[in-house]
């Protein structure tokens, strides 16, 4: 978080604040793989999806420039976070 202050120039109030996308996407993503894994009874395909869908946030938070939209921030924290948590 500190190279994003740096690079940005945010105060760590406003970097803090960026996160909230990727703390709450985080809290939903899981609660939403332990619910479908007890309704489908395996955890297989949460995994794969889940897994391909994380590689492209880490693709797209790569291309993040200096003055990153805070759309991008928020749409690319939550595909990143939608990670297999199960």
């Amino acid at each position: 978080m500190l190279i994003v202050e740096l690079l940005s120039g945010k105060s760590p109030q406003s970097s803090g604040l960026s996160l909230v996308a990727f703390l709450l996407s985080n809290v939903l993503f899981v609660i939403a793989g332990g619910i479908t894994t007890s309704v489908i009874g395996y955890y297989t395909p949460i995994v794969i999806v889940g897994s391909a869908i994380c590689i492209v946030g880490a693709a797209l938070i790569s291309t993040w420039p200096v003055d990153a939209s805070r759309g991008q921030w928020i749409g690319y924290q939550v595909c990143f976070i939608s990670s297999p948590q199960t």
